[in-house]
């Protein structure tokens, strides 16, 4: 029985609503009575299914694999043994192993923190799929910064399993762009009237037809620019410099969410099919398909860690 968790902080009047049975994802954020995030059905369908939505944990890889058979940090993978694998139109891998994984170890801080861990080596049918035994810890926490609603999220890799670990995960936001009649005061007369998604600046990656890159990759970095909310995008970007915390938004006349990416992310894929009402802005740690063609690794006996902030403002007037 799926029952949720509600995470709550009184400014902004924040809600936060996390299924721990279904993978932990976020199905809802609410800030000021404005909802945040989007899904692509109903809940109840939502949740009985293994789509996409809300604030999914891609792990351990983001977006698809090329291949079920490989081999990652010298152990073989092979992914023909899981059953209920998750696979894309082209029958590929794809948004990792803990979709509507539900044994995770919970721990509740405060009202407005969760925090969730899964010993992965305790877990037989996660350590035939993905051979490293480790310790992975995500958590969320409501928060404020001035006119902005916080919610800060982070996950750690520890390598206490006796191997290397490789890193390929990725998080898939769904940022809810309602349809509005004008921009934002801020975003000046002449803007376009859609809602928009506000990009930093990176270096595209070309994508074959199945959406696994071809390993060619732009040759020059572009600048900071907008796009259309719902103009068809699928696309690659690696930032051109990860070590600077990147910010990108969605942003219309109503709020404005942004991302602002706090450390272990390089690349970001876009995602927000032609007509749609949404914008995913998904941190990864590596490039679509890493895990085949060659992820880093946290070390034997170390730690990684990957954390972003989401702020949402609404805008008055």
């Amino acid at each position: 029985m799926n029952v949720p968790l509600v995470l709550e902080h009184p400014l902004h009047a924040q809600r936060l609503t996390v299924y721990p049975e279904a993978g932990c994802v976020a199905v809802s954020w609410v800030v000021s009575g404005r909802e945040c995030l989007s899904l692509p059905d109903a809940l109840p369908a939502f949740l009985a299914s293994a789509r996409t939505g809300g604030i999914p944990l891609l792990y351990p890889y983001a977006n698809r694999l090329s291949a079920d058979r490989f081999e990652a940090a010298g152990r073989s993978i092979d992914l023909t043994r899981v059953s209920d694998l998750k696979r894309d139109g082209h029958g590929l891998p794809i948004h990792g192993l803990l979709l509507r994984w539900s044994r995770w170890e919970l721990e509740r801080p405060s009202a407005g923190e969760l925090r969730a861990r899964i010993r992965w080596g305790e877990h037989a049918e996660l350590l035939r799929a993905f051979p490293f035994p480790h310790s992975l810890l995500v958590s969320w926490r409501l928060g404020a910064h001035d006119a902005n609603a916080v919610l800060d999220m982070e996950v750690q890799v520890h390598a206490d399993g006796g191997c290397d670990v490789p890193i390929a995960f990725g998080w898939h936001p769904y940022f809810a762009a309602n349809a509005c009649t004008a921009m934002a005061p801020h975003a000046g007369k002449d803007a376009d009237m859609m809602p928009c998604i506000d990009l930093p600046a990176a270096r595209q990656w070309e994508l074959g037809p199945t959406g696994v890159p071809t390993g060619v990759s732009a040759e020059a970095v572009s600048s900071p620019h907008s796009e259309r909310v719902g103009a068809g995008q699928d696309a690659l970007l690696e930032l051109s410099n990860p070590n600077v915390g990147a910010i990108a938004s969605v942003r219309c006349a109503q709020s404005t969410t942004e991302l602002h990416l706090r450390s272990g992310w390089r690349f970001l894929q876009i995602y927000s099919p032609r007509g749609a009402a949404f914008a995913a802005i998904e941190p990864m740690t590596a490039p679509t398909n890493a895990l085949v063609t060659g992820a880093p690794v946290a070390r034997a006996g170390s730690a990684f860690s990957a954390a972003f902030t989401l702020k949402h403002r609404g805008i008055s007037g």
